[in-house]
């Protein structure tokens, strides 16, 4: 998931525009490298992920799925199966949730 969609999904949560800019700040003065067998490789500025290791993360990734999931409910994506119309799958774990509409 791209950094402007986290910044976008806790906006559209009404999340404290202070708490945005600091996530927002946070996502784009970071930068990484590769460590393989030691050796290090070109440190670059990532777009898209969460951190790995913040306790944030996982919050943050489901902020942004839960948006994709609203947009694909709000929207004409689905597929008909058996004459019902399947707009949501959504893996969850061992938890599947299906929407359909009637």
């Amino acid at each position: 998931m791209s950094h402007s969609a986290i910044i976008a999904a806790l906006a559209a949560r009404g999340v404290d525009r202070g708490f945005v800019t600091y996530i927002r700040d946070l996502y784009a003065n970071s930068n990484t490298a590769f460590y393989i067998n030691g050796q290090s490789w070109e440190v670059f500025h990532p777009t898209c992920g969460v951190r790995q290791g913040d306790p944030l993360s996982p919050i943050l990734f489901n902020l942004v799925l839960d948006s994709l999931i609203v947009k694909f409910k709000e929207g004409p994506v689905g597929v008909s199966i058996d004459g019902l119309k399947i707009a949501v799958v959504s893996l969850c774990g061992r938890s599947n949730l299906v929407r359909r509409d009637k």
